[in-house]
C-alpha cells in the first residue's frame, strides 16, 4: 500500500509540472504574437509616413511591450498627437473658415478686441430680443432672463435646451453691457485674470462682474447707472473723430 502511494504522489507531482510547463508555454506564445502585432502594426504606420520600419522602431514608444507601472514617461499625453504644434492653428483656420489667409501670434492685451467682435455678433443674433433696449436698460433684463432664455438665438452650430439657454442668457447680456460701453466711448483690454475688461478715464469694468452683481443683487440700479455714466455723451475719439 505504501508503494503504490508512493506512486500516486509521483504521478501528481509529474502531472502538476506539466501543468506549470504548459502556462509557460502559452504566456511565451502571448507575449510573441502580441510583439507579433506590434511589428505588423510598426509596418504599416511607417509606410504611411514613407520611412523605413528601421527608423519606426528607432522611435517607436516601447510602454506597450512594458508591463504595466514599470515605466514612467513623463511626456504630456499632447507630445504623442502627430503635429501638435501646428494643432491649434489648423483647428482655428478650419472653425473660423480662414483657409490660408495670412495669420500672426496677439499679444495677450490684443484679443479685447477680438472678444468684443465675438460679443457684437452674438448680440446682432439676438438683435430682436434686446431690440429698443439701451445701456440704462441693463438692470431690467438682468431680472427678465428666464422670458430672454426662451427668445435666446444661439449660434446655429449648437442646439441648446431652455435650461442651457438660461445659462448663456447672462453671457448675452454681458456681450450687450460690453458693446453698449464701447460705443459710449470705453476702450476694449484684455488681461489675465480679470479676462475681457473695458476702460475710460482711469476706470475699468468687468461686463461680466457687473452682469452677475446686478443678477445676485449685490448691485442697485442706481449704483449701475453711477459706475457706468448712463445718460452722458458719449466720448468722441480725436482720431478718428
Amino acid at each position: 500500500m505504501l508503494a503504490a502511494h508512493r506512486r500516486t504522489s509521483r504521478r501528481s507531482r509529474r502531472a502538476a509540472s506539466d501543468r506549470r510547463r504548459m502556462r509557460c508555454l502559452l504566456r511565451a506564445d502571448r507575449t510573441e504574437l502580441a510583439g507579433d502585432s506590434r511589428e505588423r502594426e510598426g509596418q504599416s504606420t511607417a509606410i504611411q509616413k514613407g520611412q523605413s520600419f528601421a527608423e519606426w522602431r528607432a522611435h517607436a514608444p516601447r510602454s506597450a511591450a512594458c508591463e504595466p507601472g514599470t515605466v514612467h514617461d513623463p511626456r504630456p499625453a499632447a507630445a504623442l498627437l502627430p503635429g501638435f504644434d501646428a494643432l491649434e492653428e489648423r483647428l482655428l483656420r478650419h472653425e473660423a473658415s480662414l483657409e490660408a489667409r495670412p495669420l500672426r501670434r496677439a499679444a495677450i492685451g490684443e484679443l479685447g478686441g477680438v472678444i468684443l467682435a465675438a460679443m457684437r455678433e452674438e448680440v446682432d443674433r439676438n438683435a430682436a430680443a434686446l431690440a429698443g433696449r439701451s445701456l440704462a436698460d441693463l438692470p431690467d433684463l438682468v431680472l427678465s432672463i428666464p422670458t430672454l432664455a426662451a427668445a435666446y438665438c444661439a449660434d446655429p452650430r449648437y442646439l441648446f435646451t431652455l435650461r442651457q439657454r438660461k445659462a448663456l442668457v447672462p453671457g448675452l447680456l454681458a456681450s450687450f453691457l460690453a458693446v453698449e460701453l464701447e460705443r459710449n466711448g470705453w476702450r476694449p483690454a484684455y488681461a489675465v485674470p480679470p479676462r475681457l475688461t473695458l476702460e475710460r478715464d482711469g476706470r475699468t469694468l468687468s461686463p461680466q462682474k457687473i452682469v452677475t452683481s446686478l443678477h445676485m443683487g449685490k448691485m442697485s440700479r442706481e449704483a449701475f447707472l453711477e459706475l457706468t455714466d448712463c445718460g452722458s455723451p458719449p466720448t468722441i475719439d480725436p482720431e478718428t473723430g
